[in-house]
């Protein structure tokens, strides 16, 4: 047994799961076979681990049935039931905990069972709990509420117009067709989005047809500013939801021109406080995106990464949607606190954050790399690079950054031939990673060149200054996006400020 599913399954269980479960299998209604209890009784001594010897079917059965011979069909038999039961009650625990779902299931079986009093007083219900009040605080994904409040509002008026013809429906003809309308928009904005994802990473000779940017043009392009007009007039949360994704897919689709990106993203700031999280969740993904994928040289991307990770610090949606934090995703906080010059701030981020992370083989390793990062910045640089030597990486990603950030260590230890020596190294992995092959990896792979291009610069003019090349420097790392980019600023003006040299017009002290 110690292999199957339900395994997996019971070891994903919280303490209090793992006793609702036992009440679970020994209610009578879910449950009559009390083989599977003692089954359950058994293993839940091994929880959560479950790597016990113990665990094997032959001892278990030996425990289940002790003194009678092993029964291979039998114990199989158990061991399915047993599985079923644990899927049952997961699924079980997931519909009980959505409200609306749970409410819709039951408002469409006392239609069909035409209780038509019990229907009469759920309307009240039905106002109070769904109005345009409580969007903003729905925890689903807004598609889904969509889909529950049109299904509900379907069965009203279809069953109030058969019981009683003199009644009129405007008002609840008005939320229905608003409802349908956005969730229409936003469902089909949601597979456009995930269409286009999909294409950039696999990419094929003739490009992709992507329907859903068909469907939605053909609706934007006919009035769809009046419809948002109507359903501004009527609901004020409808209005600032539907037209998030509106604006969320023209600033996409016109990645030219930055002004479509500003105005979602004026608009996503001016109206955080009035989006559900799903909703707040998706927007703030696409302006973050559109930023980085932008073709308007108007965009510093790296004003408007650092802007927008601020974002969600402030916003608290520093979490995934499962509550958890990748590791990647932490350094790229870590990045954001270098950027700042807060070394503090960043231990205060990562003791708070560090229970959250994803358990994967690159956990340690970034929680590690912070704690380089924060001596680099208390310029205790052995100690950081002592630190960096004594762990392992497995992704490219965080090897990348490392190396790095290996590099700036060497450079302010002033050891140039321990720098080369990561620096061929760095290069070896940018040639030979087929970074540049991979249209998902190409800007990894052009970034990388350009930082290790610009150290090895900035290296050979710390050891012998030359006024015209520093201030050329200068001007070059000024007006482009480069990792690091504000360490690179600060070593430009140690070295000028060292032999005397003025700051070039046009130059940027304060460039990000």
């Amino acid at each position: 047994m110690l292999k199957t599913s339900v395994l997996k399954i019971i070891q994903s269980f919280s303490d209090k799961e793992i006793s609702d479960f036992e009440d679970f299998l020994k209610s009578p209604y879910h449950n009559k076979k009390t083989g599977v209890v003692k089954l359950y009784d058994e293993i839940k001594k091994y929880y959560p681990d479950f790597t016990n010897e113990n665990l094997g079917n032959e001892k278990l059965w030996s425990k289940l049935y002790p003194g009678k011979k092993y029964g291979y069909g039998v114990m199989k038999n158990i061991i399915h039931d047993f599985t079923k039961l644990a899927e049952e009650f997961i699924a079980h625990r997931l519909y009980k905990s959505n409200e609306l779902q749970e409410f819709t299931f039951l408002y469409k079986a006392l239609a069909e069972r035409e209780l038509n009093t019990v229907l009469d007083n759920k309307a009240v219900y039905i106002s109070k709990k769904f109005s345009d009040d409580t969007l903003k605080d729905i925890k689903m994904p807004v598609q889904e509420y969509y889909h529950h409040l049109t299904t509900i509002f379907d069965i009203k008026i279809w069953h109030d117009s058969f019981y009683d013809t003199e009644l009129t429906y405007d008002n609840e003809q008005t939320h229905i067709e608003d409802y349908q309308i956005s969730k229409m928009f936003i469902e089909a904005f949601v597979i456009y989005y995930s269409s286009y994802a999909l294409s950039r990473n696999t990419k094929k000779e003739g490009g992709h047809i992507n329907n859903a940017k068909e469907f939605l043009d053909n609706l934007i392009n006919n009035d769809f500013d009046k419809i948002l007009a109507r359903i501004r007039k009527s609901s004020k949360n409808k209005y600032i939801l539907l037209n998030s994704y509106y604006l969320a897919y023209i600033a996409h689709t016109n990645l030219n021109d930055a002004k479509y990106y500003y105005q979602l993203k004026d608009f996503l700031y001016s109206n955080v406080k009035s989006l559900p999280e799903s909703a707040l969740r998706d927007i703030e993904e696409i302006v973050d995106c559109i930023s980085g994928i932008s073709l308007d040289p108007e965009i510093n991307k790296e004003k408007e990464f650092h802007e927008h990770m601020l974002f969600r610090h402030q916003n608290d949606i520093v979490l995934n949607r499962n509550g958890r934090l990748n590791s990647l995703v932490l350094i790229q906080w870590l990045y954001l606190f270098f950027l700042e010059n807060k070394s503090s701030e960043m231990k205060v981020f990562v003791d708070q954050y560090q229970k959250y992370i994803i358990e994967d083989d690159d956990k340690n390793a970034t929680l590690q790399f912070a704690e380089a990062i924060m001596l680099f910045m208390k310029s205790d640089y052995m100690k950081s690079l002592e630190v960096i030597s004594r762990f392992k990486i497995s992704s490219q990603i965080l090897k990348n950054t490392v190396k790095k950030f290996t590099l700036m260590i060497y450079y302010e230890l002033n050891d140039y031939e321990m720098f080369e020596y990561i620096y061929d190294s760095h290069m070896h992995l940018v040639r030979y990673s087929g970074w540049d092959k991979n249209s998902t990896t190409i800007f990894r792979y052009n970034r990388t060149k350009d930082f290790l291009s610009t150290i090895k610069k900035l290296f050979k003019l710390k050891e012998k200054s030359v006024v015209d090349e520093i201030l050329l420097l200068e001007k070059e790392i000024s007006g482009k996006s480069i990792d690091f980019k504000s360490w690179f600023i600060r070593k430009i003006e140690e070295i000028k400020f060292r032999d005397g040299i003025e700051t070039a017009q046009g130059i940027q002290r304060a460039a990000l």
